[in-house]
């Protein structure tokens, strides 16, 4: 597994990918806030 890219500044989809313990191949997009706003709220 391996943790999205956070470098952009607002919300935007990103996609984890994982193994399950069958062996199978599972994609997961869901809305994360970025953290390459600088100080902005």
């Amino acid at each position: 597994m391996q943790a999205p890219d956070l470098d952009f500044c607002g919300i935007r989809e990103v996609e984890m990918i994982y193994e399950d313990s069958a062996g199978q191949r599972h994609t997961l997009r869901y809305p994360v806030w970025g953290q390459g706003c600088g100080n902005e709220n």
